[in-house]
């Protein structure tokens, strides 16, 4: 792939404008490249990271910014040992980043490897992380992953996919799904360790009409009205679980539907001097 790097350019300047020794040149290139790099990515990339070179490539419209790696230490992701003992190998990392004037951004980043000083890890070497931009061994920066996931609650997977492209980024439809999975798989577990919950809605959908088998419970915080969760299947033990986790629930609102009534079986809950009661009944009584 034919490309273009402004260190060339750069330089080509310099040999043609410039009065400036030749054996100066190459720091005042360096000390030009570090100062675009911050002007431009201060406040968006690590602080310890210095841009080597941009390449740019113009039939495929994408742009990769080389950077290398000044720190001194490192924490392993395992067991967050800080290592200082810095080895001379080194592993480059392309983290895809929000696009450029229409051009696909990849960073190229030269990160440290690291030696364990005083750890009982099974690892004795490690690849610095950089947590400010990316996940562990991502290939996408965050603020990427922020994008695709707001874009893909307003468009399908296969759209989303396609869209994108124009202005630059380039994922496929098998990386949208597992991204919006994966953040709404955390959502889930924030809201069913909440304990605020007072009042719980809950009501049955199915995800295609007239098939029972894509039949779901939907539980939602009616004070507020936001979704807490959606679980598959509208059973009494299905629903019966999701229950037991909100303990601090004083009502619960439901359709005439047997499966949550009798989910509600074993117990009432009513509220006493803002207290959530349960006390046992039978069905004749409910």
């Amino acid at each position: 792939m034919e490309s273009t790097r402004l260190s060339e350019r750069l330089h080509e300047h310099l040999a043609a404008a410039s009065t400036l020794p030749a054996e100066v040149q190459p720091a005042w290139l360096q000390g030009t490249l570090e100062v675009v790099g911050k002007f431009f990515y201060g406040f968006s990339v690590p602080s310890t990271w210095r841009l080597v070179d941009i390449q740019r490539f113009d039939q495929e419209k994408m742009l990769v910014c080389h950077w290398g790696s000044t720190s001194e230490q490192a924490a392993c992701v395992a067991c967050h040992t800080i290592s200082h003992r810095r080895k001379k190998t080194s592993l480059v990392r392309r983290l895809q980043d929000l696009p450029a004037s229409g051009l696909t951004l990849y960073h190229a980043v030269k990160a440290n490897r690291y030696v364990y000083e005083h750890s009982e890890c099974s690892i004795d070497t490690f690849t610095e992380q950089f947590a400010e931009i990316a996940d562990p061994d991502d290939r996408l920066t965050q603020r990427l992953k922020d994008f695709i996931d707001q874009q893909g609650l307003d468009a399908s997977a296969n759209a989303l996919a396609r869209s994108p492209r124009p202005i630059g980024v380039r994922v496929s439809r098998e990386t949208i799904l597992r991204l919006i999975k994966a953040r709404g798989a955390v959502a889930v577990q924030q809201n069913l360790a909440r304990q605020d919950v007072r009042v719980l809605s809950v009501d049955d959908i199915h995800l295609r009409k007239g098939q029972p088998s894509t039949a779901c419970s939907v539980f939602i915080d009616a004070e507020t009205h936001r979704p807490l969760v959606m679980v598959q299947g509208a059973t009494q033990v299905v629903a019966e679980k999701v229950m037991r986790q909100y303990p601090g629930v004083e009502m619960v609102s439901r359709d005439r539907g047997l499966a949550y009534f009798l989910a509600l079986t074993g117990f009432v809950i009513t509220s006493t001097n803002s207290r959530a009661i349960r006390y046992p009944t039978d069905q004749s009584q409910t």
